[in-house]
């Protein structure tokens, strides 16, 4: 995602909205609108979004982040940051905990028990080597055939 002043950012192509998935807009382009930047739609002498602009353009959706995202008031040139980690800076750490958390979110909710549930589990009168598989399962540790792949 690039934290920036906008003039180098494309609306359409550049990542600039706070969207976890792809942060781009999902507003179908408008041709008429082909070649604006994010600074196009920025008023920097109020340090404000040029709100009726921004509406005209974007699907509700996508204006109202727009409209949510906060001005630094020394206009820094663009750059590219690691959305994922506090500072901006890419990890492999940050890299590997984003995957994994991806993963987790794929394999829908019930793939990561809240910590009730683990208490519920330990606490059970079962062998020992049942609750240790079922939390070597939940935690996708144990090979099969979609780990494996």
């Amino acid at each position: 995602m690039a934290h920036c002043n906008g003039n180098s950012l494309n609306i359409w192509d550049s990542r600039w909205i706070p969207r976890s998935s792809s942060f781009q807009v999902i507003t179908p382009q408008n041709l008429l609108y082909v070649q604006i930047r994010v600074c196009d739609r920025i008023d920097t002498h109020n340090a404000a979004w040029h709100a009726t602009l921004v509406e005209n353009i974007f699907l509700h959706v996508d204006a109202a982040i727009i409209l949510d995202i906060p001005f630094c008031a020394s206009w820094p040139e663009d750059k590219l940051v690691w959305h994922y980690t506090s500072d901006g800076s890419f990890t492999v750490r940050s890299a590997y905990h984003t995957i994994n958390m991806s993963k987790c979110t794929a394999l829908g909710s019930s793939s990561r028990p809240s910590r009730g549930v683990w208490r519920t589990v330990w606490s059970l009168r079962i062998p020992p080597c049942l609750k240790l598989f079922g939390w070597r399962l939940c935690k996708g540790i144990i090979p099969y055939g979609y780990n494996i792949a």
